[in-house]
């Protein structure tokens, strides 16, 4: 399952983020552009990023894949996806 999301979003990230946008520091566009669309397509209630040097920590509440089929990786697949893509 994650596999299945890396790759999905990498190919959305690539196709539909403006390339003005990628520019952005990572946790910033997480917080803002990410959390958005995310929250809105109803993939969790909450996203936060925070950016320690090369680490990103993303803090996630109430994941919707999750409270549906219980534990996967699908999530980190999407995060990981929009890394590659950005």
């Amino acid at each position: 399952m994650r596999k299945t999301g890396q790759e999905w979003m990498s190919r959305v990230s690539q196709e539909l983020i403006p390339n003005t946008m990628t520019k952005l520091p990572i946790d910033l566009f997480f917080n803002i552009v990410m959390r958005v669309i995310w929250i809105n397509l109803g993939l969790m209630d909450d996203i936060h990023a925070t950016r320690t040097g090369k680490t990103l920590k993303l803090a996630i509440k109430n994941e919707g894949v999750t409270r549906v089929t219980g534990s996967n990786e699908v999530n980190v697949g999407l995060y990981m996806g929009v890394m590659n893509g950005i």
